[in-house]
Order: structure tokens, then C-alpha cells, then sequence
């Protein structure tokens, strides 16, 4: 089995207009957002193997503030792909992941993370969600959001649109 957690970035700053994108902090909301779905994630026990995170300055100030939180020597891998990047990119990226990490986390936006969630579940489409956490995350995927996605298959290669589980989903407002 392999483990997938998709994290959006906490909420970020728009406060310095000059800056470009890329460069945008997390604001406040965003910096006591990221700790607690970091605690979140230490009381579920969930460990990633390997995390790999957009370049953007918010993806990695989010990093930053969940990182302690984590119960053991994680694998970071800052990717610049990873900005903005859309889910079948998403795909293929996750696709290469090493086979030795059973689990992952990709720390990455929107739309993209939206979109892949919803791919990766096969949700979205004319079926009905099979769970209220699936309803929600239909309905948004919003900074600091966390979704555990499952797969039944032995080999990242192997992990395809409509593959996955979603195993938790959860939001800054649920904690």
C-alpha cells in the first residue's frame, strides 16, 4: 500500500503587492493555521517517508511550522515544478517517487492539489460521494487543507486517476 498526503499551503499574505507570487509569506492566519494541522498530524501518527514542496515562499514557510510536528526524520525535496503545478503533472511527479517511501507528502496549491485530490478519488464525477469527508472535500480544498489519499497498489508507477482512497480529510476550521 501506498500513502499520499496532499497539504495546500496555509494562508498567505497579500499584504506587499510588489512582491511576485512566488515570493508572498504566510500571514497570520496562515502561521497559526500551518502548527495546528501539523499537531493534527502528530496526534494521527501519519509520517511521510518524503515530502516534496513547491519553491514558493508560502509552501515552504508551511513546511517550516508542520515539520516539527512530525515523529521522525522526514526526506524534504523542494521542487520548483511543484508551483502551480496542475494534477496531471501532480501525476506524473508522484509517479517517479522512490519506491522505498511508502508514503509522501506534496505541500503545493491550488488549483492543482484541488484537481488532483478529486482525480486521484475519482470524486467529482456523476457518482455520489461515499463519505461526508468526500463531500467536503468536493465542495473545497482551502489553505491548510489536508487530504490522506490510499492506494492498493504496490508501486507508485502504478497510482492512476480514480486509484486512491481518501482515507481523512480534514480543515483548519474542523480543528
Amino acid at each position: 500500500m501506498k500513502r499520499l498526503f496532499l497539504l495546500r499551503h496555509a494562508k498567505s499574505s497579500w499584504h506587499d503587492p510588489s512582491l511576485p507570487d512566488i515570493q508572498r509569506p504566510l500571514n497570520a492566519r496562515g502561521r497559526a493555521a500551518a502548527p495546528e494541522i501539523g499537531r493534527y498530524i502528530s496526534r494521527r501518527s501519519y509520517a511521510p517517508a518524503l515530502i516534496l514542496c513547491s519553491t514558493a515562499q508560502r509552501t515552504v514557510d508551511t513546511l517550516d511550522l508542520v515539520a516539527p510536528f512530525l515523529p521522525r526524520k522526514t526526506a524534504i525535496v523542494y521542487e520548483a515544478g511543484l508551483y502551480l503545478a496542475e494534477a496531471s503533472e501532480l501525476l506524473t511527479r508522484v509517479q517517479w517517487i522512490d519506491e522505498e517511501a511508502q508514503s509522501a507528502m506534496i505541500i503545493g496549491h491550488n488549483p492543482g492539489m484541488h484537481d488532483f485530490a478529486l482525480m486521484l478519488c475519482g470524486l467529482g464525477d456523476d457518482r455520489p460521494p461515499p463519505s461526508a469527508a468526500a463531500r467536503r472535500l468536493i465542495e473545497k480544498f482551502p489553505t491548510a487543507g489536508l487530504a490522506v489519499i490510499d492506494f492498493e497498489v504496490p508501486s507508485w508507477r502504478k497510482v492512476k486517476a480514480g486509484g486512491g482512497t481518501l482515507s481523512d480529510y480534514v480543515r483548519p476550521k474542523d480543528l
